[in-house]
């Protein structure tokens, strides 16, 4: 721990010392630095509030998934319903196509005879 101590203390003064020198334009290095800093401020606000409207939006859809199972549910028993009935209509039409057919091919075999 005490080496850790020792290099933070020589690498901020050290980066103090460097921002004070100037670039080819004769802007101070630390300047950038300046920036960068407030960006990475800005940046960090931008993820805590990010951070904050997801947390509200997932406790929204918590609220909301009750309703939605429901609604889910009700959907499941009218497709069952109506796959049920269907399903009957389509049996009487099966039904009464198996009856013409037969008359038909009864009929084409009493004129072939």
């Amino acid at each position: 721990m005490k080496s850790f101590s020792l290099g933070l203390v020589f690498g901020t003064c050290a980066g103090l010392v460097f921002s004070l020198f100037k670039d080819q334009n004769g802007d101070r290095l630390g300047t950038n630095l300046k920036s960068n800093l407030i960006d990475t401020k800005n940046d960090a606000t931008n993820l805590q509030q990010s951070l904050e409207k997801a947390k509200e939006a997932a406790n929204r859809l918590n609220e909301n998934l009750p309703a939605a199972e429901r609604a889910i549910n009700d959907i499941e028993d009218d497709v069952k319903n109506y796959q049920d009935h269907t399903k009957y209509a389509l049996n009487e039409i099966q039904y009464h196509t198996d009856q013409i057919k037969n008359k038909l091919d009864s009929s084409s075999k009493e004129k072939n005879n």
